[in-house]
């Protein structure tokens, strides 16, 4: 599904938090390179980036401030991913150690760059617990829980039929590559923005994954089919008063686009909808208020 950008030029983290009140942070946003898939490829300090070390640690301090801000809000499975990433770049930074403390007993000596690059990748290892800490600080907690799992029910009916992502590290090598339980944390985000639009507040979410809007897109016009109608009466009121929004992150890394946003999705009411998932939509927004 090709993404439209309706936002003309790019916005980056601190302009998003002055032009949006409720703003949801995905776990995608991490790093505007592949961090974790190049340290897979190394043992040894002295063969990381040094340009890409001083970049990761720019972006995590953006992000600590980002996530500080009482506008952003982060879903418990985001969180879980996040912690996923720490203890991945726990993991290596004792790889690294262990390798580092080897050669010195080999060699008798250790070299400055070496020490300087084992500081700064501690450095981000240290802000991404930061990142980790501040984010549970930053929990979405529904004000009606319930709704919110009829959301998340109600999604995951509309995209039944999406294939899921197999959350593993790029570039891992294979004989050792982990693939991560899915946590359904995209369906989730999609739930928490419709749920905070009935909560009063234009909802957005700030992603590097399309993947979400494509959610979006489907779910949406899914739940406006005159097949569920009256029932999603009130959905549809709600959402027309306090409109979504998703932004993408742009080619220019630490800039994003709004690409997608229920004012522009066109309602497809003639949407194909199987019986058994209208009946089931029925029964989930006959309870939603």
């Amino acid at each position: 599904m090709p993404i439209k950008l309706y936002s003309k030029y790019g916005s980056t983290l601190k302009d998003i938090l002055n032009k949006e009140g409720f703003i949801l942070f995905d776990s995608s946003i991490l790093f505007s390179f592949d961090l974790l898939g190049e340290i897979y490829d190394y043992r040894r300090y002295q063969n990381l980036d040094e340009k890409n070390l001083q970049k990761a640690k720019e972006e995590l301090y953006t992000y600590i401030e980002f996530l500080n801000d009482e506008k952003v809000f982060v879903i418990k499975e985001v969180v879980e991913e996040l912690d996923r990433v720490k203890r991945i770049l726990s993991e290596k930074a004792k790889t690294f150690n262990d390798w580092e403390d080897y050669m010195i007993r080999v060699n008798k000596e250790t070299s400055k760059r070496v020490e300087e690059k084992r500081s700064e990748f501690n450095e981000i290892c240290l802000l991404t617990n930061n990142v980790v800490k501040t984010a549970k600080k930053s929990l979405y907690k529904p004000e009606d829980k319930d709704r919110y799992e009829k959301f998340v029910k109600a999604v995951k009916f509309a995209t039944k039929d999406l294939k899921r992502p197999v959350h593993r590290i790029r570039r891992e090598p294979r004989r050792y590559r982990r693939e991560y339980e899915y946590l359904g944390t995209d369906e989730k985000i999609i739930a928490a923005l419709y749920n905070a639009s009935f909560e009063g507040h234009p909802p957005v979410a700030v992603s590097r994954d399309s993947g979400l809007c494509k959610i979006l897109v489907i779910s949406y016009n899914t739940f406006a089919s005159e097949k569920l109608y009256p029932y999603n009466k009130l959905f549809l009121e709600k959402i027309e008063e306090n409109p979504i929004g998703i932004y993408l992150s742009t080619k220019q890394k630490d800039m994003y686009n709004l690409a997608t946003s229920t004012k522009k999705i066109p309602k497809e009411l003639n949407t194909r909808i199987e019986y058994l998932t209208i009946q089931n939509l029925k029964d989930i927004f006959r309870g939603i208020k």
